[in-house]
């Protein structure tokens, strides 16, 4: 029973137990009254007639008259005239079923019991008879009824009055325990909001414990992420730059390399700060660090600038002299190399002042058919050849990866997607996610996309389809797809939503709309966005979320790792669960850094209730070193081949 429930029970009980109280006391009270005006009216009223009567000198005739008139004042019950013989000589009786307000169940309760009046008659100085009197109550009654119903309404009134009062109260005192209700549910959530201490002081202490244990848990939290920060930056990234070192930007482009995704082409830029001995020699050791910085600046304003160029990227410094940067989904490389080669003029013209300083650079396309080895000898031999004309500038490889796409021109581009989306032509690719005894986590939907009447992979289509703005609308259409085509073993289907539809809130509502239409689907969906988006649209997601959540919908980040201290608080957002970027996990058994990363960060994502999940394990030896640091899920074909075989040994 709720409170409220409560508190108009034990006012009903309370003003039930003082209205039958005040009923008794008042109509016991009121009774004695009525009865005593009666029984002295009785007495008056015959003392009154008696002496009438003997003023008649006994003519039967008069007595009769005088007695009838008194009586027809309709003010009597019964009057009655005996003898000294106690012969009845005049009886005057009102008729029992006089008209009474009094209901029937209450007659006994308010019924008066008033003595007549008697009085003696005489004829001269002989006793004529014996006057017998005796007045109506019905009005005393009805009066004293009244009385009741009165005492009713008041009471009635008081409660109403003290119930609603009382609710108020109650309100704003449940107003206060709702709020550590939801702040205790957001400690759940792995969100801890401090609330302010109301003026209850019961519910004060309540708060402040909360409050206290809310700020314990961040603290702790912050400082475990702080830490893993520490180790990753330390294990992972060039001190002088902080952008990823050598061994990590590998390990991020043989991840993106071993991807089981077809059809994406990317971006490779390679940029050398030629004759560092020398601009060491001449300018000095902090000059040149000075240099390499504003080099690395510029790669992430360049990095920047042409965001709506690539779907994710990531820089690195190789060696002392020379920076990397790749371009996922990145096709149009032309662009790209004049923005950047741009940028690096105006670095080396600016540090030029102390030295001559040359920034050349090289950049070719790859995709995942292609090895590590073969992508950088291509390359290094354009970095040669740039280096060669010594001056900032750009060669580009023409590599025999033609744009087969038939599309000659973007206003072609711009009709094919159109045509698309208006023919609903929209589909997805399911990819399974197991946990470590086989049993399905969700699937995982990969968008495809018919142009020309054949289907094509995200890849093929996904880099045009960002320079246009169409991402949005791809986005809800495979939403739509979704939630039509794919729910029929109520499996969970996760979608991943692009930076550009986080920036788009028509679209972000338009998803929304499409869940509230669908309450009975929106369980068995997710959604997750990229580490890097997140970071940009931290407030927007945070809004989604919290739409998302009351739909009963998951939510994920993914490729989380490189912009773990741009995340944030990530417990605030709610999320059920995070796919690791694959550099954290291609090769893990051969990688002791890695290892010692993700021992700290599984562990810290667990105790937040959130699941972590591998992408792309294509490594039997990866599959047991990630079991046992406690990974939720993977996906990959050597994951999803060893569970079927664990499943075949158990049958």
């Amino acid at each position: 029973m709720s409170l409220y429930k409560r508190w108009w029970v034990a006012v009903v009980l309370a003003m039930g137990v003082f209205f039958i109280g005040g009923v008794a006391v008042s109509t016991s009270v009121a009774r004695d009254y009525f009865q005593a005006q009666l029984r002295e009216k009785n007495a008056d009223a015959a003392q009154a007639l008696a002496l009438t009567l003997s003023q008649v000198g006994g003519d039967p005739v008069q007595v009769e008259l005088v007695i009838a008139a008194q009586f027809d004042t309709g003010h009597y019950r019964s009057i009655r005239l005996l003898g000294p013989d106690g012969r009845v000589l005049q009886d005057k009786r009102m008729p029992e079923q006089a008209v009474s307000t009094v209901p029937g169940w209450a007659a006994d309760f308010v019924a008066l019991e008033v003595p007549e009046g008697t009085a003696f008659v005489s004829d001269g100085w002989r006793q004529y008879g014996t006057l017998h009197l005796s007045s109506h109550t019905v009005q005393a009654e009805a009066a004293l009824w009244r009385t009741i119903q009165q005492i009713f309404w008041v009471f009635s009134g008081l409660a109403l009055l003290i119930g609603g009062v009382g609710t108020l109260i109650v309100r704003a005192l449940l107003r206060s325990l709702e709020e550590v209700i939801r702040q205790v549910e957001a400690v759940g959530y792995r969100r801890f909001a401090i609330l302010p201490e109301p003026r209850n002081t019961e519910l004060a202490g309540l708060v402040r414990a909360v409050n206290t244990t809310s700020e314990q848990l961040r603290v702790l939290f912050a400082a475990e992420r702080e830490e893993l920060e520490r180790v990753e930056s330390r294990a992972q990234h060039d001190p002088l730059t902080g952008l990823a070192n050598h061994e990590f930007f590998m390990d991020q482009l043989d991840s993106l390399l071993a991807s089981d995704e077809e059809g994406h082409r990317h971006s490779l830029f390679m940029v050398r700060v030629s004759n560092v001995t020398d601009l060491n020699r001449g300018m000095g050791w902090d000059r040149t660090d000075a240099v390499l910085l504003a080099v690395a600046e510029t790669l992430r304003e360049v990095n920047n600038a042409v965001r709506d160029f690539y779907s994710d990227s990531f820089l690195g410094r190789l060696n002392g002299s020379d920076f990397a940067w790749v371009l996922t989904e990145s096709d149009d490389i032309e662009t790209v190399c004049s923005e950047l080669t741009r940028r690096l003029k105006e670095a080396a013209l600016g540090a030029s002042a102390d030295g001559h300083v040359v920034i050349p650079h090289a950049g070719c396309r790859f995709s995942g058919r292609d090895s590590r080895g073969e992508i950088l000898v291509r390359l290094d031999g354009q970095l040669a050849a740039a280096e060669a004309t010594e001056e900032t500038g750009c060669v580009l490889f023409e590599d025999d990866q033609a744009d087969s796409s038939g599309f000659a021109s973007a206003a072609e581009w711009q009709e094919g997607l159109s045509e698309a989306l208006a023919d609903e032509g929209v589909s997805a690719r399911l990819y399974p996610f197991l946990t470590g005894s086989g049993k399905l986590l969700h699937f995982e939907a990969t968008m495809g996309l018919r142009l020309r009447g054949e289907v094509r992979p995200a890849g093929y289509f996904l880099p045009w389809a960002r320079r246009l703005g169409l991402l949005p609308e791809l986005d809800v259409e495979l939403v739509k797809y979704v939630l039509g085509h794919c729910m029929e073993e109520s499996a969970r289907i996760a979608v991943n939503l692009s930076a550009a539809t986080l920036n788009s809130p028509k679209h972000l509502f338009e998803i929304l709309r499409l869940l509230r239409e669908r309450p009975e689907l929106a369980g068995n969906l997710a959604f997750e966005v990229t580490e890097k988006a997140l970071t940009r649209n931290r407030e927007v997601f945070s809004n989604f979320c919290r739409e998302a959540k009351s739909l009963d919908t998951q939510l994920g980040v993914d490729s989380v790792g490189e912009a773990l201290s741009s995340i944030g608080t990530v417990h605030e957002y709610g999320l059920d669960y995070i796919k690791l970027d694959r550099a954290y996990t291609h090769g893990i058994r051969q990688k002791p850094q890695n290892r010692r990363f993700l021992e700290r960060l599984v562990p810290l994502y667990h105790a937040l209730g959130i699941q972590v999940i591998a992408q792309n394990v294509m490594d039997r030896g990866d599959i047991e070193v990630l079991e046992k640091l406690g990974i939720d899920a993977m996906s990959g074909a050597a994951f999803a081949q060893s569970r079927r075989a664990g499943t075949e040994e158990k049958g």
